[in-house]
């Protein structure tokens, strides 16, 4: 996992350099959380030849539970970028064509402050349960001990029971809003 980029801290550090070093292929826009953390959109295509004809994608991650998708998006963008993988290896991909016959926009993590806030880099059962990384994931239900429910918006000040430990999944949007950001127009995805 050495060249495994998916902390917030690296892609933001990742991008800024890639936005001084490669600014005619990329175009680097962010939005910032409640929390301070930036939630990238960031085009890659060769600039000089017109977006019009050119085939369109988006790619996003919108859990903070998921750091493949990370990983997986920084390496493409690096392989596009600058023609090497994140371990340094010359690319394979027909880059050139690539740029010149696509737009894609990546975002990959439309919630960094729930991806630093994780308990682990990534997921794999050997330090916590299935369970108790759904509790991490969702919140702990006072209650129960378990996972807090699903909800798409909520307000730690109206809701009658709230989690003993907020979930990671979740975005805050105000001093006492949180959403799940694949279920919410106001999250910083839909923004």
């Amino acid at each position: 996992m050495d060249n495994w980029v998916s902390h917030p801290d690296d892609v933001d550090n990742l991008v800024e350099q890639w936005a001084r070093d490669c600014s005619d292929l990329l175009g680097a826009e962010c939005t910032v959380q409640h929390s301070g953390r930036r939630v990238w959109a960031l085009t890659v295509t060769d600039r000089s030849v017109p977006d019009g004809p050119k085939r369109k994608a988006a790619f996003y991650k919108p859990h903070a539970h998921e750091p493949a998708p990370i990983a997986a998006m920084m390496n493409v963008m690096s392989q596009l970028l600058t023609g090497r993988t994140l371990a340094g290896e010359p690319t394979e991909l027909d880059r050139d064509r690539f740029l010149a016959e696509t737009l894609l926009c990546f975002m990959p993590d439309a919630n960094p402050a729930g991806t630093a806030a994780a308990p682990v880099m990534a997921w794999d059962g050997s330090q916590y349960t299935n369970e108790e990384f759904w509790a991490w994931m969702r919140g702990v239900d006072p209650a129960t001990g378990k996972m807090w429910k699903r909800v798409d918006l909520w307000d730690d000040t109206k809701e009658e029971v709230l989690p003993t430990r907020y979930g990671i999944v979740y975005e805050q949007i105000s001093e006492h809003e949180y959403v799940e950001p694949n279920r919410h127009p106001r999250s910083s995805l839909m923004q």
